[in-house]
């Protein structure tokens, strides 16, 4: 065999590159620099980059969707890497102008994180007002509270009991539920809340619970309430 026609050989480094960026998972300036190496580090890089993103401001949704929508290599399958997503609903300082849940964008992109695993949402309100979500951003969130292991909710309230309850129970099992403060405000349907919801899970498992003594408390009101109007209903660990 000529030596033209043989197979050129790469050094062995570009092969057994798993475990150089796995030590740098936290390094998001090395592991963009890894995927430039070669197309056969892009796919571990990749996963690390895009495992854990953060929605906090228009901005956000702006950049996702240019990345998943260019040029690059298997560009519209990276939203099915984030395992970890963070939802910052509204600034307290200018709810209108910082509010992700107002835009009109963040329901199709929410709907393509088809393999999250955890939820965080932050300063979230599904009450009226200008910090209040859209219909079509609640209806999302509702579907992806249904598919994560993982939940954690920081500063949320919900419109009503029933949208409370529909958010947390609608996965048969939870691995972890944090919850820092939420709570609910109205005892009357929100005017479009009227979205199907997933069904209820009449047992849920919850593997490891974080809650402050507030939290605890909301959601002992919340089972119990729920037992009631939802029977039969329970919550094991």
């Amino acid at each position: 065999m000529s030596l033209t026609s043989r197979s050129p050989r790469l050094p062995q480094e570009l092969y057994d590159c798993n475990m150089i960026i796995d030590f740098s998972f936290d390094e998001p300036s090395t592991l963009v620099a890894c995927s430039l190496v070669s197309r056969t580090w892009l796919p571990s890089s990749r996963m690390h980059i895009f495992s854990y993103i953060e929605i906090t401001l228009p901005v956000d949704i702006s950049a996702f969707l240019a990345i998943t929508s260019s040029e690059l290599l298997d560009a519209s399958r990276i939203p099915l890497l984030v395992r970890d997503l963070l939802v910052v609903g509204w600034n307290h300082y200018e709810p209108e102008l910082y509010n992700v849940g107002l835009d009109t964008r963040l329901p199709g992109l929410l709907k393509k994180f088809a393999l999250v695993k955890t939820l965080r949402l932050h300063t979230v309100r599904w009450t009226f007002g200008p910090s209040a979500l859209l219909p079509a951003v609640a209806d999302a969130l509702m579907a992806l509270a249904s598919q994560v292991v993982h939940l954690h909710l920081h500063a949320v309230e919900f419109g009503t009991f029933d949208n409370a309850l529909h958010f947390l129970f609608t996965s048969p099992r939870r691995c972890s539920l944090h919850l820092t403060s939420w709570g609910y405000s109205a005892d009357k349907a929100i005017p479009w809340d009227a979205a199907a919801k997933q069904p209820l899970c009449k047992v849920v498992r919850i593997g490891t619970s974080v809650l402050t003594l507030s939290a605890y408390f909301r959601l002992y009101l919340t089972m119990r309430e729920a037992s009631v109007f939802h029977w039969p209903m329970s919550m094991p660990r």
